[in-house]
């Protein structure tokens, strides 16, 4: 990996992670209606017809019946004039919902009626898997994986047969299996060590299950096992005929030290380098590879696991440092309405803004915000320059960190685009210069000491670090 490419990963990653310090405060009775400052309007614009697209009831604005995201409606219209010709195309297909799991936002019904919802949906998302597969084959397509709990299927076929596809009765929307790629002091510079004095009891993360859908974990850092096991419970890779879940990219391991690595190289300052919650468990959930590349159905498949092992594990926070290009809404994203899914069984997540907030000329750029963080449940965080200090005074908004309104849209009845414009984020956090574990698999091994510092005054020990 390009010293260029560690450094921007790095950048993107960091910011969401301080969110874990919100989340654990309350990890006793977490209770989430995460949504910007504007909630009460935007929550007005829920409204799913049974075609799956959305109607906004504040603007009273007609929507037009269409079940296929934007971006693959110009391809299979740009087909049909014969600009190319016919391939075989990736696609997401959303099941036709019997519960009312995707217009939920938030953990506000009993676990009873949760769990009643959730059967619910997964015995009916099964006999629509069935038939779906029957029909695929008939368009010479094929259903790669089904994800029962998220109500998503996964599935190839001819460009060509993708208007005949939205004419199943059990597909409510189909959109292109888009390509997610990495995104991405602590406890002092976030105010998490004043915080824990003020508690009653002690907060560290203990028992609680934290999800990191990445690149991988090395698990057997030291920083993630204190004594003879790792506090890594779990390794799963989602990467379709890949289950290796060694962290070869150094992304995911970077991102988990900082959520919850315990501090074990601090050279005698003891909890100096401390991750937000040092004693949770954390679940290696792989589904970017080695070169921190991934498609949307592989973060959906580990959505959906999570959901089925959510009380195996305890898992209360899944963070997702990274994204795709945001084109449908949020309303009919597939990684969105997946991870609103999690949201509504009662897990916390977590996203990165992105690092697309200016341009190669240094230019300031907005509405750069990319799925799934343009989804109003979930927890979006953008990037700060602490400048190396603990106090926040200083602080400042990282030029690279992605900016709002989030610019997913929808195609109303007259043709028009009709733009979420949600305000995103809704936090930002520290998103550089910043310590944490690195994977054995880096491109800058230390043996000696386990660390990767990124654009840092350490860089005459490391040269290859040096950033401009």
């Amino acid at each position: 990996m390009s010293q260029s490419a560690q450094v921007s990963v790095t950048k993107r990653s960091i910011a969401n992670i301080v969110m874990f310090s919100l989340v654990l405060m309350n990890v006793a009775s977490i209770r989430i209606f995460a949504q910007s400052p504007t909630s009460k309007r935007q929550n007005a614009e829920i409204v799913r017809d049974e075609t799956g697209s959305g109607q906004s009831t504040e603007l009273n604005a007609p929507v037009r019946k269409t079940k296929i995201a934007p971006d693959l409606e110009e391809r299979a219209n740009e087909l049909s004039r014969g600009f190319y010709a016919d391939e075989n195309q990736k696609v997401i297909i959303e099941l036709k919902s019997e519960t009312p799991l995707n217009r939920m936002f938030g953990n506000n019904l009993s676990d009873a009626d949760k769990n009643a919802l959730f059967e619910t949906e997964v015995k009916g998302n099964r006999e629509k898997t069935g038939v779906l597969a029957e029909n695929l084959l008939k368009l010479r397509g094929r259903v790669k994986k089904s994800f029962l709990n998220t109500g998503f299927v996964s599935a190839d076929l001819p460009l060509s047969k993708i208007k005949e596809l939205i004419e199943n009765d059990e597909v409510a929307y189909v959109s292109p299996d888009r390509e997610t790629g990495a995104t991405g002091h602590i406890e002092t510079t976030t105010g998490t060590t004043l915080v824990r004095p003020l508690l009653t009891t002690t907060v560290n993360g203990a028992g609680v299950g934290i999800a990191i859908l990445d690149s991988g974990i090395e698990g057997t850092h030291a920083d993630f096992k204190p004594l003879i096991t790792s506090r890594v419970v779990l390794h799963r890779s989602f990467l379709p005929g890949n289950t290796a879940t060694a962290d070869k990219f150094g992304h995911g391991t970077h991102v988990a030290g900082l959520a919850a690595g315990n501090d074990i190289f601090s050279n005698g300052a003891s909890g100096y380098y401390n991750g937000i919650a040092p004693n949770a468990s954390l679940l290696n959930l792989r589904v970017l590879d080695d070169n921190g590349r991934g498609s949307a159905s592989n973060a959906i498949a580990a959505l959906d696991w999570m959901i089925a092992n959510k009380a195996t594990y305890n898992i209360r926070v899944a963070n997702m440092s990274l994204g795709a290009g945001a084109r449908d809404s949020y309303l009919n994203d597939p990684l969105c309405l997946a991870a609103r899914r999690a949201v509504n069984a009662g897990i916390v997540v977590v996203a990165s803004a992105g690092n697309n907030g200016k341009d190669a000329a240094g230019n300031k750029l907005y509405g750069t915000i990319g799925s799934p963080g343009i989804e109003p449940s979930v927890i979006t965080v953008g990037a700060v320059n602490t400048f190396g200090t603990d106090s926040r005074a200083d602080d400042t908004i990282a030029s690279y960190s992605s900016k709002g309104p989030t610019r997913g849209y929808r195609t109303l009845a007259n043709g028009a685009r009709k733009y979420d414009n949600l305000i995103k984020p809704d936090l930002v956090a520290p998103g550089n210069k910043l310590i944490a574990p690195e994977s054995l698999g880096n491109e800058f091994p230390d043996s000696a000491t386990g660390w990767i510092y990124y654009k840092n005054n350490m860089v005459s020990a490391y040269p290859s670090l040096q950033v401009t």
